[in-house]
Parts: C-alpha cells; structure tokens; sequence
C-alpha cells in the first residue's frame, strides 16, 4: 500500500449520492446513541444496584466492564464476517432489537447473575452494529471525507453516555418520586430497574431506521470476493502489515480503557467526593457531556480531513498525539479539584478530548483497510479495543482503588490508572505515525 495526495475518484460506483451518505452517517450515528444511551445508563445506576443487590465493587465493576465488553467482543467476529458477506442494513435492524430487548431484561434482573447475563446480552446486539457502520462509512465516501464521517459516528459514545445521564437522571428522579413503576406479569420494579426497562423500549422503534439505509453496491478491485469475505484472507492480510495494524489496535484498546473507566465510575466519584444524589449528576455531566463531546469531535474530524487534502496520511497520528496528551492531563487531575465547581470545569475540558480517539482509530483503519475486509477488520479491531478497554478499564480502577485507604481511594485509584493507560496510548501514536505513512492508501 502507498500513500498519494492526489484527489480520491468518485464514490458513484457505490449507488449512493454524497446527500445520502450523509443521511446514512446521520442514522447509524443515532442508533449508537441509543447503543450507548443502553450500556453506559448503568454507571449512573451503579449505587443503587449496590445497595439492592449487595454487590461489592469488584463485582460492580464486572456489571460495567466485562459481562457486557466479553460477548461485545466475541460476537463482533461473526458479525464482521456477516457484514462483509450480507445486508449490513439487516445486521443493523437485527442487532438494535436484540440488545434492546436485553436492556429490558436487565432491568426484570433481581440478582447479581440475572444482571451479569442481562448485560452479556446487550453486548451481543451491539456487537453487530458498529462492523456495519464501520463499513458503510467506508464504502459511501472518499477519504478525504472520513475523518468527519467517523467523527459524526464517534458522537454516538459522547452524546449516548451524556444522555445516559441526563435522560436517566431524569426518570429516576421522578421514578423514585413515585416509588417506582408497576408492570403488568412483572409486578413492583425498583427506580433502577424500570430506568433500564423504559431505556430498552426506546429501541424498538429505532430500530425502523435501519429500514431507511441504503446497501451500497461492494466493490473488490483486485481481490477475489470469495477470498476478499474470508477470515483467513483478512488475517493473512493484517499478518502482512502488522507494523500499521498493531500501534492501531493498541492506541484504540487503551484509550478506550480511559473512556470506559471514567464513564463507568465518573458518577461514584462525584457521589462520594461532594455527596450529589444521581439525578443531579446525571443532569449536570449529561448536559456538559452533550456540548462538549461533540465540539471535540468533529473539530478533530475536520482537522484530520484538511491535513489528508493536504497530502498528510498520518494526520490521525498527529491529532491524536495532541488530544491524547490532553486527556491524560484532565483524566489524572479531576479527582484532585478542590471544590464541584473545578471538578466541572475538568469534566468539561476532559470530554473535548477524550472521545477523540474514536474517531481517530477509526479513520485509521480505514486508510490502511481494503473495502472488502472493512467489517472483519473492524470486529478484529473491536474485539480488541471493546474486550481490552471496556471489560479491564473499570475493572483495573477498582483493584487499583484496593491500593489507597481511606474516602479519597476511588479517585485515586481512578487517577493512577487512566494516567498509566493515557500514557501508553500516547507511545503507540509515536510507533503509528512512520506506519501510516508507508501504508495509508486512496480508494
């Protein structure tokens, strides 16, 4: 692969006009909203479940991390070989109503193990979504257009984990001002449990939209189709160049680990450092999350497309070095604010930076993915930034915290880990750049 900086050729042999593109971006982007909405509304759940089911917080932290992040992981394999093979809009539509349904089941939970399967479930709906819109997006548009396509798609982590607060402080507010909710077959459901029963409703009728997506027409250059969908040709494929797929994998699965553990016990911290009840963090984060995971987002998606027009394919290594570095500097000193004000302020100027990542990885894999192996590359990728980051992340801040005595453990224990995490991410990008310089390539 070599990398050019001349103009990418027309996307018409997809069958898809740039307007729909757009649309497409826009819709899958929503339903990672909900995907999101779904998995993260449990941090914010995290005390009262604690208190219900009489879990410890290593067993809270496997609520948050690996019974989703496990099956997350294994099950976006077959749905990247789906994806590559059949309707990617079908996959979608599939999934969104699986991992709904889930997401309700978890709230009918009554025990430790009933919610730990509940969640193994939900990882396993949305494991067939992001493959898909991975490779939609890679079909649809040229490169020069990809960093703020995968950005878009990225607000899918910002704006469903800020809505997972707000919208769940919310209802839990006024589900615990009512003493919960009555269902019929089900009975008496706590606040916490009809939080999650009402964020799995919502998905069902989402799931329409993937009714609305277009398939583009797949092409496969000089690859055999037959050969071009296997694993075996994605594998042998990556083996040959490992030196742009690792420094990829790793920075995704680390900086993730950052994303996961702040979004998992972000609203703990702030319960036992200045004593605010769940619907008031819930709201103020959720509202900070939602203007300011997006500014972040798409300003670096727009950067990293004016520096590829400019003839730079490692433009994604340039970004991320800056916003990564960022990030490691707001993860480390936000459990150390003197008052809730400065913990705010911090919050706010770490969600400019940190979902960045996303976007970055992303548009990585894609400048060094055949459109062929898009979906399979994207499930290998995931698996390993979805098993790596999201079933450790929480779960290395909770026995780091075991290292501290004391009610200041939490967050020191959360800021010894991400700043670890953050710092490693930072070293992959240096071992990135020289690869996608030689590797990067136009179609």
């Amino acid at each position: 692969m070599s990398s050019t900086s001349a103009a990418s050729p027309g996307f018409a042999a997809s069958g898809i006009s740039q307007a729909r593109a757009w649309y497409m971006v826009g819709a899958v982007t929503l339903l990672y909203v909900l995907s999101f909405l779904d998995r993260a509304v449990l941090g914010l759940l995290a005390i009262p479940i604690k208190r219900d089911l009489g879990v410890t917080d290593v067993q809270l932290s496997l609520l948050l991390g690996l019974a989703f992040a496990l099956f997350y992981g294994l099950v976006s394999i077959p749905a990247g070989w789906l994806v590559d093979r059949f309707s990617r809009r079908a996959v979608i539509g599939g999934g969104v109503v699986l991992w709904s349904a889930m997401t309700m089941g978890c709230g009918l939970a009554v025990n430790f193990w009933q919610l730990f399967a509940g969640r193994m479930g939900v990882g396993v709906g949305e494991a067939a979504l992001s493959p898909a819109s991975f490779s939609l997006i890679r079909n649809i548009l040229p490169p020069e257009s990809r960093g703020r396509a995968y950005a878009v798609y990225s607000l899918g982590p910002a704006i469903g984990a800020g809505l997972a607060l707000l919208v769940g402080g919310v209802l839990l507010g006024a589900l615990t001002a009512r003493g919960g909710l009555e269902l019929p077959l089900f009975g008496h459901l706590s606040p916490w449990q009809a939080v999650l029963v009402c964020i799995g409703a919502l998905g069902f009728p989402l799931a329409a939209l993937s009714l609305t997506l277009r398939e583009p027409a797949r092409t496969v250059a000089a690859l055999d189709h037959a050969a071009a969908t296997s694993f075996g040709a994605t594998f042998r494929f990556i083996s040959r160049n490992m030196r742009a797929y690792a420094p990829i994998g790793l920075f995704g699965a680390l900086m993730s680990m950052v994303a996961f553990s702040y979004s998992a016990w972000m609203p703990t911290l702030i319960a036992r450092n200045w004593h605010m009840a769940p619907r008031d963090i819930g709201i103020q984060v959720g509202l900070i999350s939602l203007v300011c995971s997006p500014v972040g987002a798409i300003a670096t998606g727009t950067v990293m497309d004016l520096l590829v027009r400019r003839g730079r394919p490692d433009a994604m290594a340039q970004v991320g070095f800056v916003t990564s570095l960022a990030t490691l500097i707001f993860a480390a000193t936000i459990p150390f604010a003197p008052d809730y004000t400065a913990t705010l302020v911090l919050i706010a100027a770490y969600l400019l930076v940190n979902g960045t990542f996303y976007a970055i990885g992303a548009t990585a894999l894609a400048s060094v993915t055949p459109g062929p192996m898009m979906g399979k590359a994207t499930a290998l990728y995931l698996l390993l930034a979805g098993v790596v980051g999201q079933a450790t992340g929480p779960t290395v801040v909770a026995y780091m915290e075991e290292l501290f005595t004391g009610p200041a453990s939490l967050g020191y224990g959360l800021s010894l880990a991400t700043t670890l995490m953050a710092a490693g991410g930072l070293m992959t990008l240096l071992w990135m750049r020289p690869a996608l310089l030689t590797h990067a390539h136009r179609d």
